[in-house]
């Protein structure tokens, strides 16, 4: 884990300086539901979150509170905190209010303004509730972020992967999500798509829309669709972002 860690280190320090004094990306949006955008907060900047997730399985709710927050301590280094509040079905039985933690480090590899292209790695110490016998287990997350703006349409890329050590093996859990906007100001569509492998294969897509209606708050919501051995399962998403200070 620490030598990830050195390792992402050793790569922003080994960029080009142009590479890390150039123009930085014109940060359109906060951020997607299912990934964050590359560009990192600007120095001194802290970013609040909170989200809410609701779906209908097996003819019951199933609702999940995301927290997060995001402090920007340099050009090229953010440090991320988030906790997952989950209240699944009352038929489970199950009672584990944090289902996930984690708290890390993402370094900017790239942030080019000119080409509308910006590039993040980073790792997370993540704590895991394992459904079966809710032990809280601990490992660790590596994520890659790619992110570009073509005109008015905004992409961003997240590859993520839960390295989880349960009952003396290590669970894996890879992930990736694409999300697609259109900038039209305050308000900006977005389509987003999620390939996520935990218990079983699941795919997610969504439509929404957000909503910015001063430089220091967005608003989002969307609706996705799960889909997951066979079943579909339709859900509502939301979010609240907020933006303080920065250099």
């Amino acid at each position: 884990m620490r030598s990830l860690t050195w390792a992402l280190c050793c790569v922003a320090l080994l960029l080009p300086p142009y590479a890390r004094a150039q123009e930085r990306v014109e940060q359109r949006l906060q951020r997607f539901h299912f990934s964050d955008p590359a560009y990192l907060q600007q120095p001194q900047a802290l970013q609040f979150s909170v989200g809410s997730y609701w779906r209908d399985k097996e003819g019951e709710g199933n609702f999940t509170l995301p927290l997060e927050l995001q402090f920007g301590a340099s050009e090229r280094l953010e440090f991320d905190g988030e906790v997952e509040l989950a209240f699944p079905q009352a038929s489970s039985g199950s009672v584990r209010p944090v289902d996930r933690a984690e708290v890390g480090a993402t370094l900017g590899l790239l942030d080019d303004g000119a080409r509308g292209v910006a590039l993040a790695a980073g790792v997370g110490f993540v704590g895991s509730r394992d459904p079966l016998d809710d032990s809280f287990d601990p490992g660790a997350a590596p994520h890659v972020i790619a992110y570009a703006q073509r005109g008015k349409l905004l992409a961003n890329l997240q590859l993520s992967i839960d390295l989880i050590a349960r009952n003396d093996a290590l669970d894996a859990a890879p992930e990736a999500a694409l999300g697609l906007a259109l900038d039209l100001g305050t308000v900006k569509p977005v389509f987003e798509a999620q390939y996520t492998n935990d218990d079983a294969p699941a795919g997610t897509f969504a439509l929404g829309l957000r909503f910015q209606p001063v430089e220091s708050l967005e608003l989002g919501a969307a609706v996705p669709l799960e889909v997951s051995e066979g079943d579909a399962h339709l859900g509502v998403v939301g979010q609240v972002i907020w933006e303080l200070g920065g250099s």
